[in-house]
């Protein structure tokens, strides 16, 4: 499971900085609330990290049964979070001898 968590951190990282999530387009809520919902559901956070210029906070959430979920928070507004995706599953990449995901 730490293989395919750090595969998710991998892709979700790149995409967050390749296409950043639409505010408009993402279903946000308040931070505490969605956060309290996911673990109901059996997610932990599994991953935190802040874009370079500190304009997004990317988490992961996931569940042993395979569950993941991303939040973004804009610093700005730290009460409110958006979900980014969610899905089930998904596959680790081949790890290379010497490189950190």
């Amino acid at each position: 499971m730490a293989i395919a968590v750090k595969f998710f951190i991998t892709v979700l990282l790149a995409g967050a900085f390749l296409a950043p999530v639409s505010y408009a387009e993402a279903l946000c809520g308040d931070r505490e609330l969605t956060i309290n919902t996911l673990k109901q559901s059996g997610e932990t956070l599994a991953f935190r990290g802040y874009s370079i210029q500190h304009k997004l906070m990317i988490e992961l959430y996931t569940s042993q049964a395979g569950a993941w979920t991303v939040l973004v928070t804009h610093p700005k507004n730290s009460t409110q979070v958006c979900i980014g995706d969610h899905g089930e599953g998904g596959m680790a990449p081949n790890k290379k001898k010497g490189v950190k995901i």
